[in-house]
């Protein structure tokens, strides 16, 4: 028997640089909700459902990496959002420190490559190829999805939920 404290909330972490969509995205997933851009290391935490809990924030300087650590504890799931029309090598270098995390490798893992409805979005296949995504174990998938034309992302969604 359980705790009467015990709770199923899953906790599921949204991170991604600044401008790659993840305040659109919410909106998409959580109507109801009015999230605003985050800037700096501040992180804004969304109640989804009445099971699952979205801790969300922007990754914007490598000097604070440890820092953004903390934010691994006790998580069911990564969402990692990219813009699909501008991945550099920050986008790999912070997608890799995720994935360092045992927290991270040990749960589900969502990569939604929003902004495929710009002319110059890369291709779900040279998304993998840039980012080495076949060098991760564990349940990954990348998502290719655009929060403008809300294509791809209830499906990501529900694949993390399942």
């Amino acid at each position: 028997m359980g705790s009467i404290l015990s709770t199923n909330v899953r906790n599921f972490l949204m991170v991604g640089k600044y401008d790659s969509g993840k305040s659109s995205i919410i909106k998409i997933i959580a109507p109801r909700l009015s999230p605003m851009p985050m800037i700096g290391l501040n992180s804004n935490i969304f109640n989804i459902s009445k099971s699952i809990q979205l801790t969300c924030f922007s990754v914007f300087s490598k000097k604070y990496s440890d820092q953004y650590k903390i934010f691994c504890n006790d998580i069911t799931g990564l969402i990692f959002v990219l813009d699909s029309s501008c991945i550099d090598d920050d986008v790999k270098y912070y997608l890799d420190l995720f994935m360092e995390q045992q927290e991270v490798r040990n749960s589900k893992i969502l990569i939604l490559a929003n902004k495929c409805d710009l002319e110059n979005a890369m291709t779900k296949d040279e998304i993998y190829e840039k980012l080495n995504l076949e060098s991760y174990k564990g349940q990954l998938l990348l998502q290719i999805c655009s929060a403008v034309t809300k294509q791809g992302i209830k499906e990501g969604i529900k694949w993390l939920k399942g």
